[in-house]
């Protein structure tokens, strides 16, 4: 906190990362994907140096790692849901391919 005790974003111990790292912790997404996500551009850091007209992005690491675990957390959250509803996909392809797999009421007749 700073002398007039107001909060900060980033802490003394914090470590400032590039977009390349952030892309790794969070499993190697592309940069587009990186750029259209809105949560990962709300933790964003718009850094200019000086009296420079260009500028650096950077994140908060701790906050990329919250991030990913918030994210790993809703996954699991979700993982039985989109298992049943796969298993419940796989079964009705199923049950379409038996029914086209039985033989016509002609083919029986001719065959007995």
């Amino acid at each position: 906190m700073r002398d007039d005790d107001t909060p900060r974003r980033i802490r003394d111990d914090d470590e400032l990362i590039a977009l390349d790292a952030v892309r790794d912790i969070l499993g190697g997404m592309s940069v587009a994907t990186a750029y259209v996500d809105g949560e990962l551009m709300a933790l964003k850091i718009s850094m200019t140096a000086g009296e420079r007209r260009t500028h650096s992005v950077r994140w908060i690491k701790r906050e990329i790692l919250e991030l990913r675990a918030q994210r790993v957390e809703r996954a699991d959250a979700n993982a039985e849901t989109v298992k049943a509803e796969i298993a419940a996909r796989v079964e009705r392809r199923r049950e379409r391919q038996r029914l086209r797999v039985r033989p016509k009421p002609a083919a029986r007749e001719a065959a007995d």
